[in-house]
């Protein structure tokens, strides 16, 4: 008998997917601003965490979106309202459409209890209202056809 130690990484990535940070930037405005591209196909995206580094700077609803290369956009989740959320908090989504985004404060998350399924093209960071917010993210996705993958838009 063989025995196979698995590493962090490894046990991770079996858990969760592929992780693909995309550094805090600041979002500006009533806009729909790509944070990843989605390319060769369908993925799953099995966990979503953003963290606030930079307090929204008045009233303003927050969202993700598929944008599908060929289709229609379509939400990831429903909107939070993002006033007064505090630096640090964790924004997270529960994978179930119509279900708003959760962000709650800096002490925890609820993590993502079902896959996003997206199809080829981008996934974007949605803002209403003529406010800014910084954010960075982390998403974790597995291929659902081969050769799909992620990138930073």
């Amino acid at each position: 008998m063989v025995a196979t130690l698995l590493t962090l990484e490894a046990l991770q990535q079996a858990t969760y997917g592929i992780p693909l940070i995309r550094p805090a930037a600041v979002f500006t405005g009533a806009s729909s601003t790509p944070i990843y591209n989605v390319i060769g196909g369908r993925v799953a995206i099995r966990n979503v965490q953003g963290i606030i580094t930079v307090a929204a700077s008045g009233a303003t609803n927050i969202h993700l979106q598929s944008n599908p290369t060929v289709g229609t956009t379509s939400n990831m989740c429903a909107v939070l309202a993002a006033a007064g959320l505090e630096i640090n908090t964790l924004l997270t989504i529960d994978g179930t459409i119509g279900t708003a985004m959760f962000g709650v404060s800096a002490g925890a998350a609820q993590g993502q209890t079902r896959d996003s399924i997206v199809p080829a093209g981008q996934i974007e960071f949605t803002l209403s209202g003529a406010q800014t917010i910084t954010v960075g993210w982390i998403f974790h996705y597995v291929s659902i056809d081969t050769g799909a993958y992620l990138t930073l838009a």
